[in-house]
């Protein structure tokens, strides 16, 4: 099990691996932009939030052109990419998937405003990295045992009677657990973790 507690004490980010990623983000529009990494992707179908609440959450968090959104997962992962992207401005959604190492997705997500994806390992070495975090929980696992450590860590889950499940595919064709995470409840949690990290930045 990957801990955020110890994870990036294992880590050494390397020169290449700075560059890669700083020229990358060179290609993206101001810095002034909030810079929020999106992880699509989660280890099984039953710790997924629906491609639609992705959809409509990339919506609502560009739409006043200040947050420029980078989608990072595994190759596998790129079709949940080029579904939600699709007809949307590219220039403040950079697409990733599948193009970045550990070591550079770890750069990466040191320099983001915030982290936003599924229990996953992503979002773990987000948390060690000291980034601010939303994880959007499953009921698969008590969030309280498995969550990323960290005071800049936010769990949002909806509470089920089946949960704790432990299975990788759900039981119920509505997936209740994250189903019940609705893209407004995130955006709202991710304008409020965004203006608190102005605040004390502007302190």
């Amino acid at each position: 099990v990957v801990s955020s507690r110890n994870l990036s004490h294992n880590l050494s980010i390397d020169d290449i691996a700075r560059r890669n990623v700083n020229r990358r983000l060179a290609s993206l529009p101001p810095a002034e932009n909030a810079r929020i990494v999106l992880h699509l992707g989660a280890g099984t179908p039953a710790k997924r939030w629906p491609l639609e609440h992705w959809r409509s959450l990339v919506e609502r968090l560009t739409a006043d052109g200040r947050s420029t959104l980078l989608l990072v997962g595994t190759r596998e992962e790129q079709p949940l990419a080029d579904a939600i992207k699709a007809n949307l401005n590219s220039a403040v959604v950079a697409d990733w998937t599948g193009e970045l190492g550990i070591i550079e997705l770890a750069y990466l997500l040191e320099q983001a405003d915030l982290f936003v994806g599924a229990d996953s390992g992503p979002a773990h070495l987000a948390a060690s990295m000291q980034t601010p975090t939303v994880v959007l929980f499953s009921g698969t696992n008590n969030a309280e045992q498995w969550q990323p450590a960290g005071s800049h860590v936010r769990v949002l889950s909806r509470r089920v009677a089946c949960s704790p499940c432990h299975r990788s595919e759900c039981a119920w064709s509505d997936h209740p657990c994250l189903r019940g995470i609705s893209p407004a409840r995130v955006a709202k949690v991710v304008k409020e973790v965004l203006a608190s990290r102005i605040n004390l930045t502007a302190s």
